[in-house]
């Protein structure tokens, strides 16, 4: 745990920003992933996708699968703000619509490996998640590399999604 808490400090703190929760019952569709290069749409696209391979359930409904009655999320790429240089990605939403933005940092060699984390959070965030004080879980308000998560942080990650996501 101490390796994990220093690699954390030593290596990066990205931060992800959030907005307010949501109530509305999902599944949520992507309806829209703009601004990326072929390539990094690839890697966002794969990245939900694991997300409803990694429950068993649908959760998202990424490509093809019909969308009129879920609860819209749109990702696009987009440098931070200045007074926020690291955040790694931000979710903001309304009662109809849930907005990701996600940093071009996390397409560079250096940050690859935190794409899918980032990419969790915030859908987590869309789901109605906040952040949480628990030191390594995934809605913790700095991000590590996906491979750092346990099964057991990813298995509660997933299990608070779908409660607070209305879904079953």
């Amino acid at each position: 745990m101490l390796e994990r808490v220093f690699g954390l400090m030593t290596v990066v703190f990205l931060f992800v920003g959030c907005a307010k929760m949501r109530t509305e019952p999902w599944p949520a569709a992507i309806v829209s992933i703009s601004g990326f290069s072929s390539e990094e749409e690839t890697s966002v696209r794969s990245a939900l996708t694991d997300l409803n391979q990694s429950s068993g359930k649908i959760a998202l409904l990424v490509e093809g699968e019909s969308a009129k009655s879920a609860f819209p999320i749109s990702i696009s790429k987009r440098e931070p703000p200045p007074d926020a240089p690291n955040r790694a990605g931000l979710s903001t939403f309304d009662e109809i619509h849930c907005a990701i933005e996600i940093s071009p940092k996390v397409f560079t060699v250096t940050y690859q490996s935190y794409l899918k984390s980032v990419i969790w959070h915030e859908v987590g965030h869309c789901g109605g998640l906040v952040h949480t004080t628990k030191l390594g879980a995934l809605m913790y308000p700095t991000t590590e590399p996906f491979f750092d998560y346990s099964k057991g942080d990813l298995s509660d990650f997933l299990a608070a999604l779908f409660s607070a996501a209305g879904l079953k």
